[in-house]
């Protein structure tokens, strides 16, 4: 890792969403980084728990250790699982094909209640990701008034959710393409605009690459933005597309150093990055709050 970014040493799990995907472990020390994969699965959110993290694949929620060794799962469901997020002991995790976030109990698996955006059985929204602070909510989704299928031109929305109200609270940003990754930093909302190859801070973008981003997390000044190639890049889908003079084909981290404003790309073999989660953290910056492990 060049000196540049300052950031000495650091891990981060990363998990990968293509059938063939799985999680990874990014061991960064100064100059250099070695990538190793944990685990293949279809690997979706991931988030602390303690000393464990729980995490979702497509239809299975898994608690895992920080070797990626599956210590629990819970039953098969296919509810194409997306974000989690712990918060006062609860796993809270995106089931976007009922439009629902359900609340879990970590240490069992086991399903205790539900938040749910639509009473369709079927992706109306396309929920993707959440961040839990207090009382609030913040969520990403591919359209909020209409099925996202349907929807002509960007149609995503960042908004907020009170948890005691019930209710949607507020709408951060919306006509975004595609939005991922909700992260509530100290000075500001950050999030992906994943079409737009972008990472924006509150609605200023701030990073822009050549593919689409999923997955971020933030360490002071730097920040590790997952792309991974962009899907249905033909002639059915060049309208998505079209307004970018250059679409890559390479998938990675890209470490970008705000301050500088340089960046630098760590290929990864999988094509589809999802969620990024630095292990060294403090707690309450690792998608999970007053989330400690029972004795």
């Amino acid at each position: 890792m060049r000196t540049i970014f300052g950031i000495g040493k650091c891990k981060l799990l990363i998990t990968c969403s293509n059938v063939n995907g799985g999680l990874y472990v990014l061991d960064v020390k100064e100059e250099n980084y070695q990538l190793t994969k944990l685990l293949t699965n279809n690997c979706r959110g991931i988030a602390r728990w303690g000393e464990h993290f729980v995490m979702a694949t497509y239809d299975e929620i898994n608690l895992v250790d920080a070797n990626g060794r599956i210590l629990l799962r819970s039953q098969r469901t296919p509810l194409d699982y997306h974000g989690v997020f712990v918060h006062n002991k609860k796993a809270y995790i995106v089931e976007t094909r009922t439009n629902s976030i359900g609340i879990f109990n970590p240490l069992t698996l086991t399903r205790e209640d539900e938040i749910r955006f639509s009473q369709e059985n079927r992706d109306i929204h396309h929920i993707n990701d959440l961040w839990i602070h207090g009382n609030r909510l913040f969520l990403s989704m591919f359209s909020l008034e209409t099925e996202w299928r349907s929807t002509e031109g960007p149609s995503g929305v960042v908004l907020e959710y009170c948890l005691d109200k019930g209710q949607i609270t507020h709408i951060h940003n919306q006509k975004l393409s595609k939005p991922h990754t909700v992260i509530l930093g100290e000075d500001g909302l950050y999030y992906c605009n994943s079409l737009e190859f972008e990472v924006k801070k509150d609605k200023e973008a701030i990073f822009r690459c050549n593919g689409f981003t999923r997955g971020m997390e933030i360490s002071g000044d730097v920040l590790f933005i997952g792309q991974s190639v962009t899907k249905k890049i033909t002639v059915a889908h060049e309208k998505d597309v079209r307004h970018h003079l250059n679409v890559s084909l390479d998938s990675g981290i890209h470490v970008f150093d705000r301050v500088n404003k340089v960046s630098m790309m760590i290929p990864i073999p999988d094509s589809q990055p999802y969620c990024l989660l630095m292990v060294d953290k403090k707690e309450d910056k690792i998608r999970s709050t007053h989330s400690s492990t029972p004795s």
